[in-house]
C-alpha cells in the first residue's frame, strides 16, 4: 500500500498549474502499481473537491465524521 497524506502548493505559487502537475505526476506513479485510487477530502472544501473532479475522481456516498478536539470534521471519499 502507498499513501500520500497531503499535497500543498504555497500561496505564492498557486494558480500556475503547479498543483495539477504535482498531482498528475503522483497519479502516474501510483497508477503503475494500482488500478484503484481513492482520496478523502473535507466535505466543505469545495475548491479541493472541484480540483479532484478535474482528474475524474468521483464522489462516493461514503461519508466519514471524524471527532476531533475542535469538533466533528465531515469528510467525503472520492474514487478513480
Amino acid at each position: 500500500m502507498r499513501e500520500i497524506y497531503s499535497l500543498y502548493v504555497l500561496p505564492e505559487f498557486q494558480h500556475q498549474k503547479i498543483g495539477q502537475k504535482l498531482f498528475q505526476t503522483s497519479l502516474n506513479i501510483l497508477g503503475e502499481e494500482y488500478s484503484n485510487i481513492y482520496l478523502i477530502v473535507l466535505k466543505n472544501n469545495l475548491a479541493a473537491r472541484a480540483f479532484y473532479e478535474l482528474f475524474n475522481f468521483n464522489e462516493t456516498d461514503d461519508l466519514i465524521a471524524d471527532q476531533t478536539k475542535y469538533g466533528i470534521l465531515d469528510e467525503i471519499i472520492y474514487v478513480k
